[in-house]
């Protein structure tokens, strides 16, 4: 399950957390280039101190995968499958979360 607040109690796979992460940003509207994903192991810190994501709209999602390389395969899927802008992973092999949020005029790359 994706969250867009909370905590994430249920590890995904690559194929499940993509699954859900489009899912959310096509209920938010826009095209998949309008959204910007990476992983990190604080996503909230991420998003809403680095990114400046307003928490309160909703339009961000996170998820939290297996292992390390369930995130990267997640990002790499959505950098290749969708188009979705990318950045630099904020943490190593504790980087279990992939975040995603559509980018506004006020938010950081």
């Amino acid at each position: 399950m994706v969250q867009w607040g909370g905590t994430m109690v249920n590890p995904l796979t690559a194929d499940i957390a993509v699954r859900e992460l489009v899912s959310h940003m096509d209920r938010c509207g826009g095209e998949y280039s309008d959204w910007y994903v990476s992983m990190a192991a604080d996503p909230e810190r991420s998003l809403f101190i680095y990114h400046m994501v307003d928490q309160r709209d909703g339009q961000y999602a996170y998820c939290r995968c297996t292992t390390f390389h369930e995130a990267m395969a997640t990002v790499e899927l959505l950098r290749n499958l969708y188009r979705v802008h990318t950045g630099p992973i904020m943490g190593s092999g504790d980087a279990l979360f992939v975040y995603a949020y559509k980018m506004m005029t006020w938010t950081r790359e």
